[in-house]
């Protein structure tokens, strides 16, 4: 484990260097209503196409953030952040998103750990303003678990690393990477790691060390993406298309 600790640190030490738009929210999430308010969660990223303001011979434009360069683009994604988020899968399927990091009782989880690069922009319900978007770029990794008990701590890949050496869970790693890709960046991601074991964690933090330093080559396309959201309110969630867990 002492590899895997080293990986973690440097990944976070290092990590990445540096539109929302009027999409509805897929209808497959669910949501808690009660403590929905300024949380956000992380989606299947859809693209970009925020209208944003840049200078132009010391002018101020307004340009979809399609049309720049790869580099302007992640000048723009100012704030980085590592997040992790929690959800409980329900028996229909559907993401039920938690604000814990502890297991309330056994069953399938699904922990999403984002280190991204992102800027936040509004988002609406094709004619008002109901929330916010994370749009950027980034990493993500994807850990779901089936937990023998309650009181698991599913809070980081180590934690994770712990309890499935201590046999209270069993599942699998997925490591993506959203908004860049590369040939290299391609060869460089190991997909789903079936076992979620001590090997596969040090594959998934070696995969998300080596992807990270591929951001900046100039054969790496860059397109950002809405990768996490947030409603104001609670009445707006059937505004935006999203089910809450009726459980």
């Amino acid at each position: 484990m002492k590899m895997i600790k080293y990986l973690s640190m440097v990944l976070l030490a290092t990590f990445l260097a540096a539109c929302a738009s009027s999409t509805p929210l897929p209808k497959s999430v669910a949501v808690d209503a009660n403590n929905l308010k300024n949380e956000y969660f992380p989606i299947e990223p859809l693209i970009a196409k925020s209208q944003i303001e840049v200078p132009v011979n010391g002018n101020i434009v307004t340009k979809d953030i399609r049309t720049l360069t790869n580099s302007e683009k992640l000048a723009f994604l100012g704030d980085t952040r590592v997040v992790v988020t929690l959800a409980k899968e329900t028996a229909s399927g559907e993401l039920s998103y938690l604000t814990g990091k502890i297991t309330s009782e056994k069953g399938t989880y699904v922990a999403f750990m984002d280190y991204a690069n992102f800027f936040i922009d509004d988002l609406t319900d094709g004619s008002d303003v109901i929330g916010r978007a994370r749009v950027g770029v980034g990493l993500r990794l994807v850990a779901r678990v089936k937990t023998k008990k309650r009181g698991v701590d599913l809070g980081s890949i180590l934690k994770i690393g712990f309890a499935a050496n201590n046999n209270e869970l069993s599942g699998e790693l997925e490591v993506r990477a959203i908004g860049v890709t590369s040939k290299e960046i391609q060869n460089l991601l190991p997909g789903s790691l079936p076992n979620l074991d001590e090997s596969s964690i040090q594959r998934a933090l070696e995969a998300l060390a080596a992807v990270k330093t591929k951001i900046h080559d100039t054969d790496t396309s860059v397109q950002p993406r809405i990768m996490a959201v947030a409603l104001n309110e609670e009445n707006m969630l059937q505004r935006a298309g999203v089910k809450p867990d009726a459980g």
